[in-house]
């Protein structure tokens, strides 16, 4: 990690960010010769935001606990869940220029005084049809070739695990292999998972290159993807890729792993939902100038996608 290099926020950039002025690269189309410095911008105003409210405590607060109700767009019927639960709070009060809740952030809550563990949500679990259609082309992919090398990302750790566990049924657990951040904690991985990963002491740690070949496939997020590429795997070892979800990701996060791995053979499945975006953005800039639409989205919006060929695209219906 000592080598690893530091990616600081230049001065110029830095102050075009703090007084809000968008930088011109921004204003430009973005294309294959603007492509890096037209995302590294937008990450630049995303980590500028996000350095600013680090920390950011509330104290005091009067929470209320509703009831989740879900809607579904088909049927148009709305019933309890009783796995989620909403915590409400009023946040009028607080002074201008403070951060802003999105979905998916994480809000640590305690009582007020108290030493206690923070407040944390559930997940059902349940595979999606997406989800079941993934399952079983990962299985046809290996029925066809057992030298196929299957890599299977998807933004969020929740997501990776539940496909893990799905692909258990049918694949040799010495066949899979979850690859964690070197961080997450060792409590959230369920048991059945933490049989396919590789930790040494608290921290998630990464197989040997000549382990990693032997796996037909491997379960990432995105972000993690990367510790694959430092550990000897290039582009071209895997014959698929499949990215889950990669509308709720951003595109640079996406890239992380077909920077790394794609090659010119490579199969590259990408699934998500048309005009879906991701939660995880909170700059002005950032959120303005297009750090929101996703890889997915933006294939959709381009010919041959946006024809709809079915070829190329194809709908998975909830039902």
């Amino acid at each position: 990690m000592s080598n690893s290099p530091i990616y600081e926020i230049p001065d110029n950039i830095m102050r075009l960010i703090k007084q809000n002025i968008v930088p011109e690269i921004l204003k430009k189309p973005l294309s294959s010769s603007t492509y890096k410095d037209f995302f590294a911008s937008l990450l630049y105003a995303e980590d500028y935001y996000i350095e600013k409210w680090s920390g950011f405590c509330l104290s005091n607060v009067t929470l209320e606990l509703h009831d989740a109700k879900s809607y579904d767009k088909l049927t148009k019927v709305k019933s309890l869940r009783d796995d989620k639960p909403l915590v409400a709070f009023e946040i009028d009060s607080i002074p201008e220029k403070r951060p802003f809740l999105l979905s998916r952030d994480f809000v640590l809550v305690r009582p007020s005084g108290m030493n206690v563990e923070p407040f944390q949500s559930t997940s059902s679990g349940k595979l999606s049809p997406t989800g079941t259609l993934i399952r079983d082309m990962v299985f046809a992919i290996l029925d066809y070739s057992q030298k196929s090398r299957i890599l299977v990302c998807a933004p969020l750790n929740n997501t990776c695990d539940v496909l893990m566990r799905s692909l258990r049924l049918k694949i040799p657990g010495s066949d899979l292999f979850r690859a964690n951040a070197a961080f997450r904690e060792l409590g959230d991985v369920p048991d059945d998972i933490l049989s396919s990963s590789s930790y040494k002491g608290e921290c998630f740690t990464c197989p040997s290159l000549e382990d990693l070949n032997n796996f037909k496939v491997i379960i990432s997020t995105f972000v993690s993807s990367f510790r694959l590429n430092n550990q000897g795997l290039s582009s071209g070892h895997f014959t698929h890729i499949i990215m889950v979800d990669a509308s709720s990701a951003t595109e640079p996060v996406t890239m992380v792993t077909l920077a790394n791995f794609a090659g010119e053979e490579t199969g590259i499945l990408v699934t998500g939902t048309q005009r879906n975006f991701s939660g995880w953005v909170r700059s002005d800039i950032g959120r303005k100038y297009g750090l929101q639409k996703s890889y997915f989205q933006r294939l959709f919006e381009m010919e041959p996608y946006s024809n709809l060929h079915s070829n190329l695209i194809m709908h998975v219906a909830k039902n």
